[in-house]
């Protein structure tokens, strides 16, 4: 069953990219016509556009956009989380088929599973992706700038408890702040330098 969505919108078109708990299929819904209220299953089985698989499966899919630039112009991008082990970070262009994202970016590996969450900071001209990694602990930081090659900056200290949160706010001496919640109601701070060659 479903867990995590990623809306976007591409001209006049609305969608949610979404994927299973265990599965490893992904799947678009376009919503663009949808009417308001709570949908029967079976009426809202024709909003059902695509269902396509990724490799290597995932777990939940929780997600932001970011506009990026490319050889054709400028690119929605969305970021996503998944929380498979391995895992990490995926990103697909989301605006040169709508209906069906390609996968053009990942950063995964066995230190960053658990991923559930992606926070985007912008500094300049790049952009970061901050993400929980809930059994983990802890977070990861990924420079996201550039989509076809996500680049982990570092993963942080572990806390006490699962992480399900996290917030970027403006930090100290031109820094970022990085805010995790754990589980037990707790908020833990990291201070990092965001910059363009990070």
């Amino acid at each position: 069953f479903p867990e995590g969505l990623l809306v976007y919108q591409v001209g006049s078109g609305t969608f949610v990219l979404t994927g299973g708990v265990t599965s490893k299929e992904l799947a678009v819904v376009d919503i663009t016509e949808a009417r308001s209220g709570l949908l029967a299953a079976r009426q809202g089985q024709r909003f059902l556009h695509e269902v396509f698989e990724r490799a290597g499966g995932y777990k939940q899919l929780v997600g932001r956009t970011f506009f990026g630039s490319s050889i054709a112009g400028e690119v929605l991008y969305g970021v996503t989380a998944n929380f498979a082990k391995p895992g990490g970070i995926d990103i697909f262009d989301l605006s040169t088929n709508p209906t069906k994202p390609a996968l053009v970016g990942s950063s995964i590996s066995a230190e960053t599973g658990s991923a559930n969450r992606v926070v985007l900071a912008k500094t300049g001209h790049c952009v970061f992706a901050a993400v929980p990694l809930e059994d983990e602990q802890r977070f990861a930081l990924y420079n996201v700038s550039m989509p076809q090659n996500p680049q982990r900056i570092g993963v942080s200290a572990q806390v006490p408890a699962q992480t399900y949160a996290l917030e970027v706010t403006k930090g100290v001496e031109g820094r970022t702040r990085i805010l995790l919640f754990n589980a037990d109601g707790h908020i833990f701070y990291s201070d990092a330098m965001l910059s363009c060659g990070s």
